[in-house]
């Protein structure tokens, strides 16, 4: 006699297989929003980009993909004047060991900036000088240096 799935034991390879399978499902949907997201922000719907990344992020906070998704995310936040919200973002951005010199320079830039717009001016000072150090010929270090003449 059958009995139904619901009533059945699963055995410990079953279990972790269901637990995979879920885990790549998680995945997949995290790299999707996060792929609709950035489509977001490349057309300027800010908003829906942010959307699309926290959603991205609820599914996924390890993949491959985190860090940029942290990052746009962080420039999202950073574009609706959410300058908390961007500068947590955007830091998490720069830790990662992943970033381009490129994209580390722009985020160090925006993330002193926004501790700027925040009046935290010994975080804005901090990240304005680390810019300095790491990239003394930025396309950013003449706008840095009168920044931090004036803080």
């Amino acid at each position: 006699e059958h009995q139904p799935l619901a009533n059945q034991t699963t055995t410990p390879l079953e279990k972790l297989v269901t637990r995979h399978v879920n885990a790549e499902a998680q995945r997949h949907a995290s790299f999707q929003a996060y792929c609709e997201g950035l489509a977001a922000y490349n057309q300027e719907k800010t908003k829906k980009a942010v959307e699309h990344l926290e959603r991205a992020l609820k599914y996924d906070r390890s993949g491959p993909h985190v860090s940029a998704l942290h990052y746009y995310l962080g420039l999202s936040y950073y574009k609706l004047s959410q300058y908390r919200k961007a500068t947590s973002h955007l830091e998490h951005m720069v830790k990662a060991k992943e970033a381009s010199d490129v994209v580390d320079e722009h985020a160090l830039f925006r993330l002193g900036h926004a501790h700027e717009m925040l009046k935290q001016t010994a975080s804005s000072k901090r990240y304005y000088k680390r810019l300095l150090k790491k990239f003394p010929k930025s396309q950013y270090a003449s706008i840095v240096k009168s920044k931090l003449k004036q803080l």
